[in-house]
C-alpha cells in the first residue's frame, strides 16, 4: 500500500479554531514539532483538516481490504500477510509520534478484520534517527529507554538525512531553506541534550499493556478526552502517553 496521513503542511497552515496562536517562523514551528511539542500536532475538532480522528480515517482508508477494487481483493488476500511501518505521519509531516502511533493502532485494529479470519498484522519499527526526522521517534518511548534512543541518534553527515534545513536545531530565526545549514553549526540529532525535559515517564510499552484487553473504540474515546482536557493543545509541557496513561488508571 502507498498513501499518506492528513496533516501534511499543518505547522504553515491557518490554523483551526480551539488552537492556540503562534508565530509565522516555519523554522521554530517545525522544530517545537520535532520535539512533540507544536499545539497543532494536537487538534481534534472534526472539523480541523489535520485533526486526529483524519489520521485514523487515513490509515484505515489505505489498509482496509475493503478499499481496495473487488478485482484485485483475492490477489491481496493470498499475498499480503502483514504491513510495516516506521513513525507514519511523524516524518516529514511533523506530527507527534505518540498520536500517530495511536492514530495507526487504532486505524489498524478498524481495518485488519476486513482481511479475514486471522486479519492482518502490523509490524512497528522504532528508529532512532529515522531519516526524515531523527530522533523524533525516541519520543515513543518512556524514561531511560527514551534518554538512550536519543544518545544512539549521534551526529550522522547531513547527507545522511532526508531533513529540511529549516528543521535543523541551531538554525537562525527565519530561516527557510531546505538545504542543510553550514553557518551557525547546526545538528540533525539535537534531542540528547535535552532528554531529560523531553522524555515522558510512559512509553509505547506501557500503552500497549494498559490498552491490550480494551476496544480501538475505548481506546479511541480515551485519546480525544485527553486532547480535550490535560493533554490539549495548551498544555503541550505533558506528554500524550503520560496523561493517557493516567486516565486509564483512574478509570480502572
Amino acid at each position: 500500500v502507498a498513501f499518506m496521513s492528513e496533516n501534511q503542511d499543518f505547522e504553515i497552515s491557518s490554523g483551526c479554531a480551539g488552537l492556540p496562536g503562534r508565530g509565522n517562523d516555519r523554522s521554530i514551528n517545525t522544530r517545537a514539532a520535532r520535539a512533540n511539542k507544536n499545539p497543532w500536532q494536537r487538534a481534534v475538532e472534526p472539523s480541523c483538516p489535520f485533526a486526529f480522528e483524519r489520521q485514523v480515517r487515513a490509515w484505515v482508508g489505505a489498509v482496509a481490504l475493503a478499499m481496495y477494487s473487488e478485482e484485485v481483493r483475492p490477489a491481496l488476500r493470498a499475498v499480503v500477510r502483514s504491513v510495516g511501518s516506521g513513525p507514519w505521519g511523524a516524518g516529514l509531516w511533523w506530527g507527534d509520534s505518540q498520536l500517530m502511533f495511536l492514530a495507526m493502532w487504532i486505524g489498524h485494529a478498524v481495518a485488519a478484520g476486513s482481511w479475514g479470519v486471522g486479519g492482518l498484522h502490523l509490524d512497528y519499527y522504532l528508529y532512532s534517527a529515522f531519516t526524515e526526522n531523527p530522533g523524533n521517534q525516541c519520543l515513543v518511548h518512556g524514561g531511560a529507554q527514551c534518554k538512550a534512543c536519543l544518545e544512539r541518534c549521534g551526529a550522522p553527515p547531513p547527507d545522511a538525512f532526508w531533513l529540511p534545513g529549516f528543521a535543523y536545531a541551531g538554525v537562525p530565526a527565519g530561516y527557510e531553506s531546505y538545504d542543510a545549514p553550514a553557518s551557525p553549526p547546526a545538528a540533525a540529532c539535537p534531542f540528547a541534550s535535552a532528554a531529560a525535559t523531553l522524555c515522558g515517564q510512559k512509553g509505547l510499552a506501557d500503552v500497549i499493556s494498559a490498552y491490550s484487553g480494551a476496544t480501538a473504540g475505548q481506546l479511541w474515546a480515551d485519546v480525544e478526552k485527553v486532547l480535550r482536557g490535560a493533554a490539549s493543545a495548551q498544555h503541550t509541557d505533558r506528554h500524550v502517553f503520560d496523561v493517557l496513561l493516567a486516565l486509564r488508571a483512574s478509570s480502572r
